[in-house]
Parts: structure tokens; C-alpha cells; sequence
């Protein structure tokens, strides 16, 4: 199945008029073939991009919901035929958005083959390892990740991140772990942005953590953000194994996305601005 880039999602997204979504869920949860099964609804739903948790002991960005989704992945492999990597690979065959792996240094790098494999192999067009440097992961064979951000970092700290980053900035409301609600009310995330654009203007910037609603992914794109990232709430559904209610649950998320023509003005390089 061909895959859409990162780039391109965010692309063809803001050519459409609308932010970027992207759907987190944890794979292998609440077992391979329903993590499977949620990937293609999610994918057919509205989702551009969506981000793939491989099952870690500790997942410490992760609030109670996710944290109980990592759980339920690992116990599930652990009697199961399939494997974290074989399902990987056919998760690549089930969608045509591109798949970012999500993870942690202590299982993803430390599992041949896996970085950067399935990159190789095509079967994930980005990574993300927020344990991991960009040393670290050029020491393996991959040249980048996503920059993580929060409100609490210096401009030096942002222009830093922002020069390394790969594929797109993405910034932390600053609730501490997913799954909290998040505040979308103060400057402080707008100033962000709008730092990060100043270091990489050609780096798309998307918001999670606490993005739980349609309303908080239209405040987002309210906000002057180019996508953002709502993982809890979605894996809700999929501990359920309530596939209609995901893909409506998704469909929403995407319309919310949808900006106000008047709020978009397009250059000839295709960037975009919110005024």
C-alpha cells in the first residue's frame, strides 16, 4: 500500500483548509488484531497521520489510560502468536497515512531489526523515542524524530530543539502526562509556536497532551497550530472495542480541524498563516 509522508499529510491538510490530526493509539492493545483493526478505522475516518505506541514496562509521559493500554499490549504478546514487530509491519498494509512509532529507549532500542528496519522497509515513515537524543539515534541509523516542547523551555532550548527536529514540532500543553484536560486558554502556547516558527519556519507545529474533544482540536487550530494529537480519548474506544463509536469519534476530531476560509491566507509556497 503506498504511504503518504509526514510532510505531506501536513500538506495536503492545509491545502484542504484544515490542521493536521493525528490519532494515537497503543499497539497490540487491547490485543493484535483489534490494535489492527482500530488502525484501518482510524486511518479511514479522517485521521492524516497516526502515531503507534510499541508496548513499554514504563511509559512515563503516559497518564492512567495509556499506561493501562501498555499493560494489556505487553500481557497480550506475551500469550500471543504475534509479535510487536509482525504486527508493525502489517499495521503498514492495513492504511495508506503514515504510521510515527512511538516509544521508549529500553524496547525499541534494544530490539534488532526494528530501528531503523522498518523505516528502511517503509513500514513507518517517522519515529519518536523522547528517552533518545538525535546522537543516539544516528548511532542506529536514524537521522531524526519529532522535537518535543513545553511552555517552560528558554529560546535557547526551543531554537536548539527546533534545528534538530524531524518532521514536525510537538509541543506540550504543559500538563505533565497525557490524558490530563488540558488548559488552551493562556498565551503561552501561541508565543510558543510562533518561537518555534521563528527558528524552522518550514517545520510544521502540532499540540497534544490533554486534547481530549472536538472543541480542543478547534481551539488548537484556533490557536495558530498547524495539527494536533489526541491520543486518551481514542484509546477509550479501542479498550471498548467500540469501533462505531471510533470512527465517529475520529470523523469529529477531523471536521473540528476545519478552519474558517477567512482565517487562512496561502502564499505561493503553500505555508499558511491564521490572523
Amino acid at each position: 500500500m503506498g504511504r503518504t509522508s509526514i510532510a505531506d499529510a501536513f500538506a495536503g491538510a492545509r491545502l484542504d483548509g484544515r490542521g493536521t490530526l493525528i490519532a494515537y493509539l497503543t499497539m497490540g492493545h487491547p490485543s493484535a488484531s483489534s490494535s489492527l483493526r482500530a488502525i484501518e478505522i482510524i486511518g479511514a475516518s479522517g485521521a492524516d497521520v497516526i502515531e503507534i505506541g510499541w508496548p513499554a514496562a514504563r511509559p512515563y509521559l503516559d497518564g492512567p489510560i495509556i499506561r493501562a493500554s501498555h499493560k494489556q499490549a505487553m500481557a497480550a504478546f506475551a500469550v500471543g502468536v504475534d509479535s510487536p514487530k509482525t504486527v508493525l509491519a502489517r499495521a503498514a498494509q492495513v492504511t495508506d497515512r503514515p504510521l510515527v512509532l512511538m516509544g521508549y529507549k529500553n524496547e525499541l532500542m534494544a530490539i534488532p531489526d526494528v530501528l531503523p528496519g522498518c523505516l528502511y522497509r517503509g513500514e513507518i515513515a517517522g519515529v519518536l523515542i523522547p528517552d533518545a537524543d538525535t546522537d543516539e539515534l544516528k548511532r542506529i541509523g536514524v537521522q531524526g524524530q519529532p522535537g518535543l516542547f513545553d511552555p517552560a523551555m528558554d529560546a535557547r532550548e526551543i531554537e536548539r530543539a527546533a534545528m534538530e527536529a524531524h518532521g514536525f514540532a510537538y509541543v506540550r500543553t504543559g500538563v505533565g502526562c497525557t490524558g490530563r484536560q488540558a488548559d488552551l486558554s493562556h498565551g503561552d502556547l501561541s508565543a510558543l509556536a510562533g518561537s518555534i516558527r521563528r527558528s524552522r519556519p518550514d517545520l510544521p507545529v502540532a499540540i497534544g497532551f490533554g486534547l481530549s474533544t472536538p472543541e480542543d482540536v478547534a481551539r488548537s487550530m484556533a490557536l495558530g497550530f498547524d495539527g494536533a494529537i489526541v491520543g486518551s480519548a481514542i484509546v477509550r474506544y479501542i479498550n471498548d472495542q467500540d469501533w462505531t463509536g471510533l470512527a465517529l469519534f475520529v470523523s469529529a476530531l477531523a471536521a473540528s480541524s476545519r478552519r474558517p476560509a477567512a482565517e487562512v491566507k496561502t502564499d505561493e509556497h503553500g505555508s499558511h498563516s491564521c490572523h
